[in-house]
């Protein structure tokens, strides 16, 4: 890329050491040009080139620190007039919007949308945060891909190896190493793990920020070091531990992490080969596919999955990815794009009026719903290609299903199988059981994949054709089982409910269990006396088949089962389950 502008990252780096940037700054090819200016104002009068942001939240605040609505406004009209004097405009988004510190507000809406905006090209970390990007702008959005911190050259302080050498020694080690903010609800993190864990340890490693530490002292198996960890250090740390606990929150001002997220803890982990306890959140869950995990609702908190890592922590294998390969594709994506905006960076965009600035599409309303026209098997491969970027090129509607009209797609390198939700379903519960089903996958029950939409959902309901769609999953319906299958059955009912347990429904009453539990001895002795009366019947009438009579009756006049004798169920007493009462004497 001779000849052409500099990519400039906007950021106090190298002032401010941030371990990121490092990272990219280590990994970038010559030709990139990467170069870094603490301030928008830096570009004024220089050449153009692009203009890469990535943490907003240090562009729109006051002399005091605080983001305000002013501030946002005014970064926004700077960044308008370097696209006007040729400067390209890129912003990869780490999170939609900033997380330390308290909740978002006005501001920090305002400057997201109004970068996304006039942006030329947003970069994702991930394909979960690419499809909801896609939806808030205009511009095209690259998918980079992520990777963790890398292991530096230095040689380890004693302090950490010391701390290395304590969570080594713990029975089983988790650790959760990072800024202590109000997103990971530390506090609640730490009750979880006290209630729910027996032999763990837990080591809660770095500095606060902001976060009420004083309640966590005292706290049985939970070690604290409120102290930060070089970044070319942290790998000793995390493969000393059996498993890094990654909290993100999903309530409240932090439910847009159900939709965009850039988990650095996470990648650091896969990256040292560290088995992962963090929320099922959409970039999450592909950060981690194929790699040890235990992954929990969002919003349910972390107890069930701690308790499972404890459990199982030591079976597992593990394996580090290699992290200088993952930087390299990052910035080579990196390179891609700058050589595609680069190309002729005088000229303006295409569908940029004389302001600079586009028009944001509005994304979608959860409560809107498109009517798609077609028959029903058009109206769904529409709903595949628009809403999950799948393009079926055949669509068969399946024979079977209970509630739902089901299908097959085949679509390019893949098949999938979809659901359609009949009208006045109840989209609300058939969710809830479908994150159900994705809980019990990911701890390693049998269950199939299934796929989410642009938005992260399990159910698309923006249109009149509402829809669930799933890996397809070979295989038969089995209706009569053997007993190796019955015994398979129980085992994963039993670990399904011992993963359920927490859940906050598995706490209120079940109707339907206590109808099991709450036995009518007298009704049940009246329904023997009934069905024992119906076989003496048919043997005195002559209709006896297999089902009356037991083949292994040592004998023709064999006493058949009285009231008197019988057990507390309708099998005679020393009988198999599969055997019914012998009543060949019924006479």
């Amino acid at each position: 890329m001779r000849g052409t502008g500099p990519w400039v990252v906007v950021s106090d780096y190298p002032a401010w050491p941030s371990p990121y940037f490092a990272e990219l700054e280590r990994h970038a090819p010559a030709r990139l040009r990467l170069e870094f200016a603490s301030r928008l104002e830096d570009l004024d009068g220089r050449p153009a080139g692009v203009v890469n942001l990535h943490r907003l939240k240090r562009l729109y605040r006051e002399a005091d620190g605080t983001r305000t609505l002013a501030a946002a406004e005014a970064m926004l009209a700077r960044l308008t007039a370097l696209r006007r004097a040729g400067w390209r405009v890129v912003w990869t988004v780490h999170n939609l919007f900033p997380i330390d510190g308290g909740p978002p507000g006005e501001a920090d809406r305002r400057a997201a949308y109004g970068v996304l905006d006039l942006a030329d090209a947003v970069i994702a970390h991930t394909r979960a945060d690419a499809r909801h990007l896609a939806t808030l702008t205009r511009a095209p959005v690259t998918v980079a891909g992520w990777a963790g911190l890398t292991a530096g050259a230095s040689a380890v302080p004693p302090r950490v190896r010391e701390l290395a050498a304590r969570i080594t020694e713990a029975p089983v080690s988790v650790l959760m190493l990072g800024n202590l903010t109000a997103y990971k609800d530390v506090a609640a993190t730490v009750r979880a793990f006290a209630s729910r864990t027996r032999t763990s340890h837990l080591f809660v490693v770095g500095p606060s920020r902001g976060e009420d530490v004083a309640g966590l002292t005292g706290v049985d198996r939970v070690h604290l070091h409120f102290e930060r960890v070089p970044a070319e250090h942290v790998h000793a740390l995390y493969r000393a531990a059996d498993a890094a606990l990654c909290p993100y929150r999903a309530d409240g001002p932090w439910e847009f992490f159900t939709r965009v997220l850039h988990p650095s803890s996470v990648g650091t982990a896969v990256a040292f080969g560290t088995p992962v306890i963090a929320p099922d959140l959409p970039a999450v869950a592909e950060m981690t596919a194929g790699h040890a995990r235990w992954l929990y609702p969002p919003g349910t908190g972390p107890g069930a999955a701690l308790a499972l890592a404890e459990a199982e922590a030591a079976r597992l294998s593990r394996r580090t990815a290699d992290g200088t390969h993952r930087w390299q594709a990052v910035l080579a994506a990196y390179e891609r794009l700058a050589q595609r905006l680069l190309a002729d960076v005088a000229s303006r965009s295409s569908g940029v009026g004389a302001s600079g600035r586009r028009r944001r599409p509005r994304p979608p309303s959860s409560e809107e719903t498109r009517q798609v026209s077609g028959n029903p098997t058009e109206r769904i491969a529409a709903v595949l290609a628009d809403r999950y970027g799948l393009a079926a090129a055949d669509l068969v509607q399946l024979p079977i299903g209970q509630g739902t009209v089901n299908y097959r797609a085949a679509c390019a390198g893949r098949e999938v199988f979809v659901k359609n939700y009949p009208p006045g379903a109840d989209l609300h519960l058939e969710a809830k059981a479908v994150e159900l089903s994705e809980l019990a996958r990911l701890h390693g029950i049998p269950a199939a994949t299934v796929l989410r939409n642009r938005d992260g959902q399990v159910i698309d309901a923006t249109t009149s054709a509402a829809v669930s769609v799933w890996e397809w999953m070979p295989g038969r319906v089995v209706t009569d089982m053997n007993t190796a299958q019955y015994e398979q059955a129980g085992h994963t009912l039993g670990r399904i409910h011992a993963l359920f347990a927490d859940l906050p429904a598995s706490a209120g009453p079940s109707p339907e269990a206590e109808k099991w539990r709450a036995i009518d001895s007298g009704e049940l002795a009246s329904t023997i006396d009934e069905l024992l009366g119906i076989i003496a019947k048919r043997a005195a009438d002559g209709l006896t088949d297999a089902f009356d009579v037991d083949p292994n009756a040592p004998s023709p006049n064999a006493a058949p089962c009285s009231r008197g004798s019988r057990s507390s169920s309708p099998i005679c007493p020393g009988d198999s389950p599969r055997r019914s009462c012998t009543a060949t004497s019924a006479r």
